[in-house]
């Protein structure tokens, strides 16, 4: 089966690898043949990303393998910021992508709910270019946050943000099989309502800490905002 190429970025190439089989497994680790590209475990648990940081030389031929190992965790997906490239986890299952890093950049990797952060970093890098252009980014613009709205009710329902910083809420409610089909939030005298498989942003900026609370219309389904310093 060949590689299925999805982009190619400035600073890597990135790819989605078949899954592999049980013999493959056993050999993931940092090892490599001549004829096959270093394999990297990536476990994803409870506190993020282990390893979160890897050295690679310039233009080493790489095998992220990512492997979430439990539900208490954000990171059911992993993200390569500003590719728009997202690759879901499946709970005990391998996700491998290829990458190759190029001119000695970083290639970042995040959860959706951008709490666990990741890198890849090449040798001869001076300068964390992506980290700082990240960081500018995430200075200037609010930062985004997914929610979607199934027949389970909000997902996630409970989010951690900072007080004194935008953040938007982004409400996508995906099926008619809910009561969920506006949105409020009390606490900021917000209601909205969620049409069917569209996008609602909410940007709100928390003044103080503790938890507010968003429900459906009928307070049956609810999550709740912690806002922390």
């Amino acid at each position: 089966m060949n590689k299925l190429r999805l982009a190619v970025l400035g600073w890597a190439a990135l790819s989605l690898l078949p899954a592999c089989s049980s013999s493959e497994k056993s050999r993931a680790g940092n090892e490599a043949t001549a004829t096959q590209p270093r394999v990297i475990r990536i476990m994803v648990g409870p506190d993020g990303f282990t390893p979160d940081s890897i050295v690679a030389n310039i233009d080493e031929s790489l095998v992220l393998e990512f492997l979430r190992t439990t539900d208490k965790t954000c990171a059911t997906s992993v993200i390569f910021p500003y590719t728009d490239l997202r690759y879901e986890l499946p709970l005990n299952k391998a996700v491998r992508i290829s990458a190759t890093l190029r001119s000695g950049q970083q290639l970042a990797f995040v959860c959706p709910m951008d709490m666990y952060s990741g890198n890849v970093t090449g040798r001869r890098q001076e300068h964390i270019k992506e980290r700082v252009e990240r960081r500018v980014v995430s200075e200037t613009s609010p930062r985004i946050i997914p929610i979607v709205v199934d027949k389970e009710g909000f997902s996630p329902a409970t989010l951690m943000v900072q007080s004194g910083k935008a953040v938007i809420l982004r409400f996508k409610r995906v099926t008619e099989q809910t009561c969920a089909t506006r949105v409020v939030i009390p606490a900021l005298q917000i209601e909205r309502e969620l049409p069917i498989d569209q996008e609602v942003d909410i940007e709100i900026v928390p003044t103080k800490t503790g938890d507010i609370g968003f429900a459906c219309q009928m307070d049956m389904i609810k999550g709740t905002i912690k806002v922390i310093l």
